[in-house]
């Protein structure tokens, strides 16, 4: 294991950027929210690339290093340190950055997700702070947006974003996915203006290590249903649809985007859509004891997959991502 993941996984990271390392030799890349699920994916993948002889300093921006910094440890791997909150302080230097990765959004109540005007101000003050530093032209700068932005630019194509901003701090789910499209807005605003490279990656849904099993995440709710109590309970409607991505190909796809003049907002995600249904039979696959519980029929039916042509794809599909899965939950990780 490396930072917990398989090492498996973290050479196919490193061998399919192959292309990228060459182009990253004396970088010195910021992760914003690097302790997170995704964070902690591409610090290990950063951190494996360093052990493996490529020279890139590595800094980790997170509320609290303390409470990570001893799981960050890897012999060999050195890792910086930036205590500060994105909604609350006011000033980041960047300028000694060469890249920036921003995945700074509170997921859980630890972090803050229960407070919606601090879920958007972590999302829309945490970019400005990037936004306003001085940068230098060699700068990338990638924001780790949501497929959220999709659904409600076709629900909300047109739109005053002062009566957004006032308005739509009420839920957790309108908080989140206003502060990604206002975060996108202002960085294509500094793109065409300020000549910033920047892109905006709008990320779906994953499934592998890493992965809470007690939030949020549908996939890791029945994940730990199926090894805890051998049963899966579908809370939801089971004809609700989701695509679920492996780690693996995310990381390759933000590591890629880092060395690319690219700054079109694209979609990261798989294109191999499930019910929660199928999704729950097929992690029970080969054990036909354990009962799939069906759900409500009368919960709201709802779709969040890629829809887009312009589409960063996967590698790995759903059926050997929930195979790696049960691996790395069921095997020491030591």
């Amino acid at each position: 294991m490396f930072f917990g993941f398989p090492k498996n996984d973290l050479d196919d990271i490193f061998s399919s950027c192959s292309h990228v390392w060459p182009s990253l030799e004396d970088s010195n890349i910021l992760v914003m929210g690097g302790t997170g699920f995704v964070g902690k994916w591409l610090v290990a993948s950063l951190g494996y690339a360093q052990l493996a002889g490529i020279k890139l300093k590595i800094t980790v921006l997170s509320r609290e290093p303390s409470a990570y910094s001893d799981a960050y440890s890897v012999e060999g791997v050195k890792i910086s340190w930036i205590k500060l909150d994105v909604a609350k302080d006011s000033d980041l230097d960047v300028k000694k950055f060469t890249h920036v990765i921003n995945a700074a959004t509170p997921s859980s109540a630890r972090t803050g997700a229960i407070q919606p005007s601090y879920v958007y101000n972590s999302i829309v003050l945490g970019n400005k702070l990037v936004l306003k530093a001085p940068y230098k032209k060699d700068f990338r700068y990638i924001l780790l947006s949501s497929g959220a932005v999709s659904h409600l630019e076709t629900i909300e194509p047109t739109f005053e974003r002062h009566k957004c901003e006032a308005n739509h701090l009420d839920t957790l789910p309108t908080a989140y996915a206003h502060g990604k499209r206002f975060a996108e807005m202002d960085i294509e605003k500094a793109v065409v203006q300020d000549g910033l490279n920047a892109q905006s990656l709008r990320l779906y849904a994953f499934a592998g290590p890493g992965l809470p099993l007690d939030q949020h995440f549908a996939a890791g709710n029945f994940i730990r249903d199926f090894l805890d109590t051998g049963s899966i309970e579908i809370k939801g409607n089971p004809e609700t649809q989701r695509s679920y991505m492996y780690p693996t190909d995310l990381a390759m796809h933000i590591l890629r985007s880092l060395i690319l003049n690219v700054t079109n907002t694209q979609e990261v995600g798989s294109s191999e859509v499930v019910s929660m249904r199928e999704l729950a039979s097929r992690i029970c696959e080969g054990v036909n004891s354990l009962p799939v519980r069906e759900g409500d029929f009368k919960q709201p039916l709802s779709s969040y997959f890629p829809k887009s042509e312009n589409l960063l794809g996967q590698t790995v599909s759903l059926d050997e991502s929930i195979k790696r899965w049960k691996n790395w939950l069921l095997f020491p990780r030591n």
